[in-house]
Parts: structure tokens; C-alpha cells; sequence
């Protein structure tokens, strides 16, 4: 009994993507204490905690590997997690992220990897208006990290990024896909690909904070550069579970 309360006390153990890369995006932290005095993007801040590697990498590898841009953008990069999954992909992986706490965090877990052939950035700053004037092409992945509000902002960010370049091709990866209606709201701009849940792996249930077994993700390619087929299931309807936190793929 009591070795039972001392592992209750303790919480979920290490996360073993964590104890592999030698790394810190273990659990969560409150919208208070991510606040960055940044007004309207502070009021919509939902906090932060790690997504699944495993879930990140199958979304990813959704996309055929010809196909896949160079660059991953994690707009609300947190401490770093879906980045590290990435740079096993990606020639450049980029962040960015409001909480200067979360900057230096991210930017020491980046500091770790060995091994990555990646380029790694963190940039401290708004994740609603990403710089893509220097890309060709570029995944933008984020995972729940703002309202709705701030994602309208965001999706007419991409919007003018677009705009007059007809060869910059764009996915958009949303992890926990709450505010997934905005993007599908924007047909000039989106067409969704793929939707689906994909379940952890049993490490990763084992060190997740919560009591949820399966993620869900949704993708849309811009409708720019080269289209591809959306892949079967992709127009699957997306439920809100917890307003504003939580959201599940039919």
C-alpha cells in the first residue's frame, strides 16, 4: 500500500522520449505562469503541456516524405517536445514561443540533442504571425496553444503570406484540433488531408498526465504549390470534448 501512494505522490514517471534525448518537456504548466505581460496573447494562453512523440511523428509521416517540406515551424513550441521529434525529419526546425521561461527551457533542450543533423531555433515572440517570407515551403505545426481568436489572427497571417507567392507550399499539423472550424472555414486558403486519432504508445500512457490514451490530428495543405489527394477519412468531423482545451476527431 504505501509503496503505491509514494508512486501516486510522485506522479507519472519520466517521459521515455525525455530519458532517451537526455531532455526536460515533462509536465504541465499553468496559463498563469506562462503569462508574458503580452495583453490579448496572455489572455488566450492555454497553458502548456508535452504532446505525444509518437502522435507527432505519424502525423508527420502522413505527409509522403517527396512531399515534405525542409522546414517545421512549432507555433507555441512550449518546452521544446514535437521540435525534437521533428529534427529526426526536418533539415531546419524552428520554434517559437511567447513564455521566456519556455524559451529557455526549449533552448536548452535543443542544446542536448545529439546526433540531429537539424537546425534548431528558438525564437521568443508571437506564434500568430510566423515570418515565412524566407521559405519555400515549411510544415506549421501547432498543438492547442491559443483562442480562437488568436488562431483567426493566425490563419490571416498565413493568409497574407500567401498572397502573391503561388509556389509556397504550406501544411498546417493541428495537435488537438480545437479550433480546427477556422482553417476549415478558409477553403481559398486550405483543404483539409488527413483526420484522425492516434493512440500512445504504452511508455507514453504510462508518463502522461492525463487519463486520455489517444490524441487527435488534423492537416490541412495550402492551396498553393503542388496538391496532393486528401487521404481517406480526411473530412472526418471534429468534436469539442472541453471547451476551449480539448478536442476529438470522429
Amino acid at each position: 500500500m504505501w509503496a503505491r501512494l509514494k508512486r501516486r505522490l510522485a506522479g507519472p514517471p519520466r517521459h521515455p522520449f525525455d530519458v532517451s534525448l537526455g531532455i526536460d518537456t515533462q509536465g504541465t504548466v499553468s496559463p498563469r505562469r506562462l503569462a508574458a505581460r503580452r495583453g490579448p496573447l496572455d489572455q488566450q494562453n492555454v497553458g502548456y503541456v508535452g504532446s505525444q512523440p509518437s502522435v507527432v511523428r505519424k502525423a508527420l509521416e502522413a505527409i509522403p516524405r517527396d512531399a515534405r517540406p525542409g522546414a517545421f515551424i512549432d507555433l507555441g513550441c512550449g518546452k521544446g517536445r514535437a521540435m525534437a521529434v521533428a529534427g529526426s525529419m526536418f533539415n531546419r526546425v524552428v520554434g517559437i514561443e511567447l513564455s521566456p521561461g519556455l524559451v529557455k527551457q526549449a533552448r536548452r533542450n535543443m542544446a542536448r540533442i545529439v546526433g540531429s543533423t537539424a537546425r534548431y531555433e528558438v525564437i521568443g515572440g508571437d506564434a500568430t504571425a510566423p515570418e515565412l517570407s524566407g521559405y519555400d515551403d515549411a510544415t506549421l505545426f501547432l498543438y492547442n496553444p491559443f483562442g480562437e481568436s488568436l488562431v483567426e489572427k493566425l490563419a490571416g497571417h498565413i493568409a497574407g503570406s500567401l498572397a502573391g507567392r503561388p509556389a509556397l507550399k504550406l501544411w498546417l499539423v493541428y495537435y488537438n484540433p480545437v479550433h480546427a472550424h477556422v482553417f476549415d472555414q478558409r477553403p481559398d486558403l486550405f483543404e483539409r488531408y488527413f483526420a484522425d486519432r492516434i493512440d500512445f504508445s504504452p511508455e507514453e500512457r504510462a508518463a502522461h498526465p492525463f487519463s486520455n490514451a489517444a490524441d487527435s490530428i488534423v492537416i490541412w495543405q495550402s492551396r498553393t504549390g503542388t496538391m496532393l489527394p486528401p487521404l481517406p477519412g480526411h473530412d472526418r468531423p471534429v468534436t469539442i470534448t472541453i471547451p476551449g482545451l480539448g478536442a476529438e476527431v470522429q
